[in-house]
């Protein structure tokens, strides 16, 4: 029975936390408070994209904390990418391969390894309408690295400052669902320090969090990410803490073979 909810899990975590993934102005006074400036939305936006993380190549090792349906799950994970093409991903527990998973700029696909062999392989539209969410291969990268994700089709809005962060709204009709996404942005890094979204369709929503900012080569990345999925049926928690060192820019391989033990994933 725990293997099988350690299953579930897994796949339910590979497949719902796909949906969405991932700021220096400040005023000193005298008295050592800093007082954040004003800025125009088009300026944040500009200041996130040039101090987004940048790499070619980039490969992390850490523990993944797992909350579903009550049970709570600490196992490793290896994740490796290449920029803008393909994510490799591993899950083990107790030196045991659990699943392995790969996603391409078109297509996701997954090895379930342990306790049964079972194979899933197909598009990123094939998911979409097994499972009722709209995936794509930026929206993984970007919540793995902590990448600013900007809703299309938006209208341009004020930024406020709440709680000593950059704060602002968005809202997106994208003809599946309607999304009210809000953003926090740290003023120090120009990176989003939390981001919530709300799928009105779905009665849904997701918060991602970033924190613990490594600086890589001037670039910072972060060691800590968070993401809570709520909805009216699920809720599934997933920490990742990485591990240092990070491999940046380094040629990586990604093994993946779908054999004849394997056999087909259903969903019902």
């Amino acid at each position: 029975m725990k293997k099988n909810i350690l299953n579930n899990i897994l796949l339910n975590t590979f497949f719902i936390c796909c949906l969405y993934s991932s700021c220096s102005i400040l005023k000193h006074k005298p008295n050592g408070i800093e007082k954040i400036k004003p800025i125009s939305y088009k300026k944040l936006i500009k200041n996130i994209n040039d101090n987004n993380f940048k790499f070619d190549w980039l490969k992390m090792k850490g523990n993944v904390s797992i909350g579903f349906k009550g049970e709570n799950q600490n196992i490793k994970g290896n994740f490796r990418i290449r920029n803008d093409s393909i994510i490799w991903v591993n899950f083990s527990k107790s030196s045991v391969q659990i699943l392995t998973g790969l996603i391409g700029k078109d297509s996701i696909k997954s090895l379930i390894k342990y306790p049964e062999k079972k194979y899933f392989s197909g598009t990123f539209n094939e998911l979409e309408k097994m499972i009722g969410a709209k995936l794509s291969y930026n929206l993984i990268e970007n919540l793995f690295t902590g990448k600013f994700i900007e809703l299309k089709n938006n209208k341009k809005t004020n930024v406020k400052i709440k709680n000593n962060k950059y704060y602002f709204s968005l809202e997106n009709k994208d003809g599946y669902n309607n999304y009210n996404s809000e953003y926090w942005i740290s003023p120090n890094l120009f990176k989003c320090d939390s981001i919530s979204l709300y799928t009105k369709n779905n009665e849904s929503n997701i918060n991602i969090s970033y924190s613990e900012w490594h600086n890589m080569n001037s670039q910072y990345f972060p060691m800590k990410v968070n993401f809570n999925f709520t909805s009216n049926s699920d809720t599934i928690r997933l920490e990742l803490k990485f591990k240092e060192p990070l491999k940046i820019n380094e040629k990586q391989r990604f093994p993946f073979k779908i054999t004849e033990k394997y056999t087909p994933l259903t969903f019902k």
